[in-house]
């Protein structure tokens, strides 16, 4: 399973979505979009100017919706 997690440095539910994440042991992939041009490009081709947006193999979840990232990663 691909998951990315788009997320800034004073951002509240990011933060509390990647330590749901990580205390579920879900492996994913952090991207910073106030520290890295590469990730805020990243995140605007997705259609999102949002944070935390989270794309589970493929599919773009903006916002910290914790039952549709529960389901789509089986928890």
């Amino acid at each position: 399973m691909d998951i990315v997690v788009y997320h800034g440095n004073n951002c509240n539910a990011c933060h509390e979505e990647m330590e749901y994440l990580k205390y579920n042991n879900v492996n994913f992939t952090p991207k910073n979009v106030h520290d890295s041009a590469d990730a805020r490009k990243e995140l605007m081709a997705l259609g999102s100017k949002t944070i935390p947006t989270t794309v589970v193999d493929g599919e773009v979840i903006v916002g910290f919706e914790i039952d549709r990232i529960k389901e789509l990663i089986g928890l």
